[in-house]
């Protein structure tokens, strides 16, 4: 019997050793999700807990130096990536940016109960179909908020595919691991 019971703790605590820690998913999601275009835009993801945060930052806006163009908040837990390639990013197009870089895009849909908070630059028109709200941001008149249940990010330019693919596989065993309730 007690060999039994070394056995199984010993297998137990084997497992727990290999286990990937919160910290390193997220600082691996948060790497994967990160891509600078020098002179032309920054995107960057942050997550605390289970809320992820994306950030996309222009240089090309006339009379800035860089700008925050776009935020998304949302609940990790319930906000799928779309994926019609399992195991990618919703669209990967190898040289199918305007320099010839590579392209992705990653979609993201939200259930009506958790809706992605947006932050937009007020250069950006506002979309359809919901109201705005003023960001505390700057002055409080540079950016404001809207509601959405599908966004997306993207990046452009050389292994870019390949971090969408690694973002994708860590999004999904960090949300797995961390964020749904199991049972």
């Amino acid at each position: 019997m007690k060999r039994t019971v070394a056995a199984v703790f010993a297998c137990c605590a084997a497992s727990l050793g290999h286990a990937e820690s919160p910290a390193v998913l997220r600082a691996q999601i948060e790497a994967a999700g990160t891509h600078v275009r020098p002179g032309i835009e920054r995107h960057t993801v942050e997550i605390d807990a289970c809320v992820m945060t994306t950030f996309w930052w222009r240089s090309d806006v006339p009379d800035t130096r860089e700008v925050l163009w776009s935020s998304f908040r949302f609940d990790m837990s319930v906000t799928t990536i779309v994926q019609p390639n399992k195991g990618g990013p919703s669209v990967a197009v190898e040289g199918g940016s305007e320099d010839g870089g590579d392209f992705m895009i990653m979609f993201f849909e939200a259930p009506k109960f958790a809706l992605a908070r947006h932050e937009r630059h007020v250069l950006r028109p506002p979309s359809r179909g919901t109201g705005i709200e003023a960001s505390p941001r700057g002055d409080g008149t540079t950016h404001y908020f809207q509601t959405s249940d599908s966004f997306f990010f993207r990046h452009e330019g050389a292994g870019v595919i390949e971090k969408a693919t690694r973002f994708v596989d860590t999004y999904t065993r960090y949300v797995e691991a961390n964020c749904r309730l199991s049972g």
